[in-house]
């Protein structure tokens, strides 16, 4: 569930690269409601290898600071 990533990315040291395909998912889903800022890239410019979708958490943004704010304070 993308605000348990939420509270895990808050414990993180940002920025930081995200490879696993599920939590990316996750990511979008983040990025796109306003949580985080994000960049998607490309690992690997190798043609012999497949580019590895890789995502940059940059930071949490303010709304998604407050909605863990309030996560934490409900009953």
């Amino acid at each position: 569930m993308p605000i348990l990533l939420l509270r895990q990315l808050a414990t993180q040291l940002l920025p930081m690269n995200v490879s696993d395909r599920d939590k990316i998912d996750e990511l979008r889903v983040l990025v796109q409601a306003g949580l985080i800022a994000a960049l998607e890239v490309r690992e690997g410019d190798d043609r012999d290898r497949p580019k590895i979708p890789t995502v940059r958490i940059l930071a949490i943004t303010g709304d998604g600071r407050r909605l863990l704010q309030r996560s934490a304070q409900a009953p």
